[in-house]
C-alpha cells in the first residue's frame, strides 16, 4: 500500500468558500509517498472511495476498507490514511461553519445500497465539476451540493455498519485541544513542556495520550505540524528557505532545512522544484 499523509485538497483562487475538492488519484499523486505522519484539519473531510481500499487510523483506531466506502472525519481529529495502489474516487474538505449540521464523530462505511452509491457518486462529482468551472453562481452550487453530501452522511450516521468512535472521551478531548492550541502556536517552537503546562496536564501524560491517539509522541507531532506549514510555504509562495525558516521561529535555517529533509525525505528546493513541475 501507499502511504499518504492526509493533507486538505489546495485551495484554487475560486475557492473562496473555502471548500477543496480532488479526485482521491490526483491526491495520490501530488502526495509525497515517503512521509508517513498523521494529521490533523481545522476542516472536515468527506472521503468517497469508489475503488481499491486501504486503512484508516483516526484519533487511535485502524480500521480497514475497501471500494465503495464512505468516510466521514470531523475537524480537529488526527487521521492518517494508507491507499492501495489504483485506488479511485474523491476527497473534500470544507470549513465547519461553511455547512450547517455537519456530522459529529468519526464515519466510516461500506456503502452497499447501488442507489446510495449512484447518489454519493454524483454528489463528489457534482461539487468537483462545479468547483472546476468557477463559473456565476458555482460557490452557491458547491454550497446546496455540500449541504446534500452531509444530509447524507447525518441520514446514515446511526445506520453506518462500522462507525469509528461512537463515543467521545477524555483522550480525545485533550487531543483536540492539543492540536486546535498546536494550530495557533506551531511557529513559536514551543516545547512539550509548554503545551502541557498551557493544557493543564503534565508532560507525561500529554505524551502519553498522543501515543495512544497516534503512535506518536508529542513532540513529534509538533515536528510535523511545522513541516506541513513549511510545505505549504514553499509550494505557495516564492519566499526564500531562510525566510520561511525564520517564519517559522527557526533561529538556525541549516537545522531548518536538516529537519525538514529528514521529515519529508527531500530538502526544502527539491520539494519546491518537485511541487511546481
Amino acid at each position: 500500500m501507499k502511504t499518504v499523509t492526509f493533507v486538505p485538497p489546495a485551495l484554487t483562487p475560486q475557492q473562496s468558500h473555502d471548500i477543496g475538492c480532488e479526485s482521491l488519484a490526483q491526491y495520490m499523486r501530488n502526495s509525497a509517498a515517503n512521509v508517513d505522519v498523521q494529521r490533523h484539519s481545522l476542516r472536515g473531510q468527506f472521503i468517497w472511495v469508489t475503488k481499491g481500499g486501504g486503512r484508516a487510523r483516526i484519533d487511535g483506531t485502524v480500521r480497514g476498507f475497501g471500494p465503495s466506502t464512505a468516510i466521514f472525519v470531523p475537524h480537529l481529529t488526527m487521521c492518517g490514511f494508507e491507499f492501495t495502489q489504483g485506488s479511485q474516487g474523491w476527497i473534500v474538505a470544507v470549513d465547519p461553519s461553511s455547512v450547517e449540521d455537519l456530522p459529529q464523530q468519526p464515519m466510516l462505511s461500506s456503502v452497499t445500497a447501488l442507489s446510495d452509491q449512484s447518489q454519493l457518486s454524483y454528489l463528489f462529482d457534482a461539487i468537483e465539476r462545479e468547483i472546476r468551472a468557477g463559473n456565476a453562481l458555482s460557490d452557491k452550487a458547491v454550497r446546496c451540493q455540500l449541504g446534500l453530501l452531509s444530509v447524507w452522511f447525518v441520514r446514515h450516521e446511526s445506520s453506518m455498519t462500522r462507525r469509528m468512535l461512537p463515543e467521545d472521551s477524555a483522550r480525545r478531548r485533550l487531543m483536540r485541544r492539543f492540536i486546535e492550541l498546536l494550530d495557533q502556536r506551531y511557529a513559536e517552537q514551543n516545547t512539550v513542556a509548554n503545551y502541557a503546562s498551557e493544557l493543564s496536564v503534565t508532560t507525561t501524560h500529554l505524551t502519553r495520550v498522543c501515543r495512544q491517539t497516534t503512535g506518536k509522541p508529542a513532540l513529534t507531532i509538533i515536528q510535523d505540524r511545522v513541516i506541513q506549514a513549511a510545505r505549504q510555504r514553499l509550494e505557495s509562495t516564492d519566499n526564500q528557505v531562510s525566510a520561511i525558516a525564520r517564519e517559522l521561529g527557526f533561529d538556525n535555517a541549516a537545522y531548518f532545512s536538516r529537519l525538514f529533509t529528514q521529515k519529508t525525505g527531500r530538502s526544502p528546493s527539491q520539494h519546491r522544484k518537485l511541487s511546481q513541475l
